[in-house]
């Protein structure tokens, strides 16, 4: 069994961590609830694997990319569905 918590103080973090965590509704092997400010998720399934591939990151690192991911997206920096569909046909 797999089983982290995370711990939100902000209501940005919080709505992005809900629509993440809502990805994964589908999925009965993988359970989540809210709890005050923790949100806990649980795997039962011996397969799932929760941690992200990568280096981990610390919550001020987390933070400082979602703020700049809002930033570019304020300022038009990202790609629509559409272009990566069209960057996927280029491969």
């Amino acid at each position: 069994m797999s089983k982290f918590t995370i711990t939100v103080n902000d209501a940005h973090i919080e709505r992005f961590i809900l629509n993440m965590l809502g990805m994964l509704k589908n999925n009965p092997a993988i359970q989540f609830k809210k709890e005050g400010n923790n949100f806990l998720i649980t795997s039962t399934a011996q397969e799932n694997n929760l941690m992200l591939a990568g280096k981990p990151m610390t919550w001020e690192d987390l933070v400082a990319e979602t703020e700049a991911s809002e930033k570019d997206y304020e300022n038009g920096k990202y790609f629509t569905t559409q272009e990566i569909r069209n960057d996927f046909k280029n491969w």
